[in-house]
């Protein structure tokens, strides 16, 4: 009675979890042979939702494939074979490959996607709540269908529903049903090895993840995955207005790239925020630089922008060059507009505030604001 009792609610739990996975953002990828796979949106990150079954490079070079066990744990290039040289595995689990059949130049990958990397695995375990945790259970098809007992943690939640390949070690296979490894280009400065694997187990929600010096294992068969490619990470940023008198607000709008952990802004007036869209108001006149550092999982990235905003104070202006215009927005704003930092003089005391702009016009002009 109890086992049906467990049968009833694991099949109610995968039906709940279907659900929720089938609201996700998905898609499909072909490969050179004309396989066709499932992707999913985890994040910014689109990811293939099955293992690899390619058996020719970009070129149609055809990638051996290597069922001798001694053969295969002495090889030097690249080959794949069929979990216990059984074809029936193939459609549920895909093939496995040696590292060599990664890093041929000749390429696996279709056009737009790319072999997974270790820092697409970084960004993928961050978002899913860290390696540590939880977010290889998120990663794990729910249920026994196909993962041993206990299969720790398994949901799903992510739509990647990885499935225990196994792999071959020595040129052996082993561990069907209970963990599957991928393998990753190798992305840190300085290299974390010459290779990467994440890995899943049937015993932890986890994601055992780590470089692999000096070629280690190269010969190892894992499963392979594929990850659409996307902007290179980037940091940017506009503020909105430039100029105006001061009390001055600015909304700051981020436009920075990539999967970004959090925010510093530097406002120039000895202030900051860690917010993403930061409004800020300042206080007094003057031309401040705008500096903002953004933080990948990884990495930090900064961008700097000099004399970005100006503030000025409710006065009068005149031009000093004897040309004087009640039309003063309109002056700074085609100054502002076509603004070039290598030609800009700008001067600011406590009696005035002067901007100077080379090319404006075949005269220097500059705007001075009395007090």
């Amino acid at each position: 009675m109890m086992r049906r009792i467990l049968a009833a609610l694991l099949i109610l739990i995968n039906l709940i979890l279907s659900a929720f996975i089938f609201a996700q953002e998905t898609g499909t990828v072909t490969d050179i042979d004309g396989n066709v796979y499932q992707t999913v949106k985890i994040g910014v990150q689109w990811w293939m939702a099955e293992n690899l079954k390619v058996t020719h490079y970009n070129n149609g070079d055809a990638i051996p494939n290597v069922t001798d066990n001694t053969e295969w744990d002495n090889l030097t290039s690249g080959a794949y074979c069929n979990y216990n040289n059984d074809v029936t595995n193939i459609a549920t689990y895909g093939r496995l490959y040696n590292f060599y059949t990664v890093k041929d130049a000749r390429g696996i990958a279709p056009n737009g996607w790319h072999v997974s990397t270790e820092g697409d695995w970084e960004v993928l375990a961050h978002y899913l709540g860290g390696a540590a945790n939880e977010a290889g259970g998120k990663l794990k098809e729910a249920g026994f269908a196909h993962w041993n007992y206990p299969n720790n943690g398994a949901t799903n939640e992510s739509g990647f529903t990885a499935l225990p390949a196994g792999m071959r070690w020595n040129g052996s296979f082993k561990n069907l049903g209970g963990k599957t490894l991928y393998w990753s280009t190798v992305t840190s400065s300085p290299p974390s090895g010459t290779s990467y694997q994440s890995q899943l187990n049937d015993y932890s929600a986890a994601i055992f993840m780590s470089g692999i010096p000096n070629n280690w294992w190269i010969n190892d068969g894992y499963s392979i995955c594929y990850v659409k490619n996307s902007p290179a990470p980037g940091t940017d940023f506009i503020g909105e207005p430039l100029f105006g008198v001061v009390p001055l607000e600015v909304q700051f709008l981020n436009r920075s790239t990539g999967y970004i952990i959090g925010y510093d802004w530097d406002f120039g007036d000895e202030t900051s925020s860690t917010e993403q869209d930061p409004i800020h108001i300042f206080n007094t006149r003057g031309i401040f630089t705008i500096n903002l550092d953004t933080e990948h999982v990884t990495f930090i990235q900064s961008e700097m922008k000099e004399n970005h905003i100006l503030c000025l104070p409710s006065l009068p202006p005149e031009c000093t060059n004897g040309i004087f215009s009640e039309d003063f927005e309109s002056i700074i704003s085609d100054l502002w507009t076509y603004k070039d930092p290598g030609h800009w003089a700008i001067q600011d005391n406590n009696s005035s505030l002067c901007i100077t702009d080379s090319d404006y016009s075949p005269e220097v002009i500059s705007v001075r604001l009395k007090h």
